[in-house]
């Protein structure tokens, strides 16, 4: 019998051979599932980062998994502007959806204004801010 570990610690050469896995089985399949990263940012005439999104595009999706923008400068628009770069690249891409997920806490009716809707949510009676929503948007050609 196989053994089974469990470990606080990801052991990146796991992580590889997990992808490489999946990837392998994706091929035998006849689907190509190489995602293809995606990152637009924001600098300060200073040079410091002051916001950004990233994520990747595979086949005719977009995956959002990061949108920050420093305190100082939220309400300035510049998460929009950034959302809607990260999006005309994966419109150059082919991409024709693109999806996110964020909690109650963090950005739900921003997201809401720029055209994402709830598809799926896990709500946290306990600790509603802990509720988490997966949003998506069709992406205009």
């Amino acid at each position: 019998m196989a053994d089974l570990r469990t470990a606080s610690e990801i052991d990146p050469v796991d992580v590889e051979l997990l992808g490489l896995g999946i990837l392998e089985h994706a091929a035998g399949c006849g689907v190509d599932l190489l995602p293809e990263d995606v990152i637009v940012t924001s600098h300060d005439d200073s040079g410091r980062l002051i916001g950004g999104a990233s994520g990747n595009t595979l086949g005719r999706w977009l995956y959002v998994a990061r949108l920050w923008v420093a305190p100082e400068r939220r309400g300035t628009g510049l998460g929009r502007r950034l959302m809607e770069a990260v999006e005309a690249e994966a419109r150059q891409r082919g991409c024709a959806e693109s999806f996110l997920n964020t909690f109650a806490f963090q950005a739900r009716p921003f997201y809401e204004r720029l055209g994402y809707a709830v598809f799926a949510e896990m709500l946290d009676p306990d600790e509603p801010d802990r509720s988490r929503y997966w949003m998506r948007k069709r992406l205009a050609s």
